[in-house]
């Protein structure tokens, strides 16, 4: 009795998951000031929403205008049409 296996490589791509079920792309603002109490704004698939918050979070505290954006983005690595993942 003996084993045979047969491989092939083929080129897979990787690329944002834009059908309708993946989850949708998430925003989240973050104060860069050290200390800050309220440093996060809520996480949010609309941009306008957290650049928002972080306009009204200087305004409550006009040192901290320094801001990092965090983006969570589903993605999705396919083989080429046709392929069958074993």
């Amino acid at each position: 009795m003996s084993t045979r296996a047969v491989l092939r490589f083929v080129s897979w791509t990787s690329h944002p998951d834009r059908r309708e079920d993946a989850p949708p792309v998430m925003h989240q603002m973050v104060c860069r000031t050290i200390g800050c109490p309220d440093r996060e704004s809520e996480p949010d698939p609309d941009f306008e929403v957290v650049r928002d918050w972080s306009m009204k979070h200087s305004g409550r505290h006009p040192a901290h205008r320094e801001f990092l954006e965090t983006i969570v983005r589903p993605w999705r690595n396919d083989p080429p049409e046709g392929v069958v993942p074993a």
